[in-house]
């Protein structure tokens, strides 16, 4: 599962299984939704073709690469290890919990 968004002039990719947080140019922020999963060594043409007008295709092709590094280090497009024990809890577990504790 994979969100992206922008805040303060950052593009932010959010791999929400591994937690991994990255921090991304345009090119790999609008890449990102071209991606299909197992990802396969080659950039997708219909990756090329739809952002030929907005990147050159030599740097779509470097951050698809860049991509699919993340993917086989296992911090992109990972998957959900914790979905056969969130099954077995019934229509809605909790998957995860946030302690946030503060100081007065």
């Amino acid at each position: 599962m994979i969100h992206k968004f922008t805040q303060n002039g950052l593009y932010i990719i959010l791999d929400v299984n591994s937690g991994a947080v990255h921090l991304v140019d345009p090119c790999v922020y609008n890449l990102i939704d071209y991606i299909h999963t197992p990802m396969q060594p080659d950039c997708p043409t219909e990756a090329l073709s739809n952002l030929a007008n907005d990147f050159p295709e030599s740097d779509i092709i470097d951050a698809y690469y860049e991509l699919y590094e993340l993917y086989n280090a296992g911090l992109l497009f990972t998957e959900d290890n914790y979905k056969s024990f969130a099954e077995k809890l019934g229509p809605a577990p909790i998957k995860s919990m946030c302690l946030n504790i503060a100081r007065l």
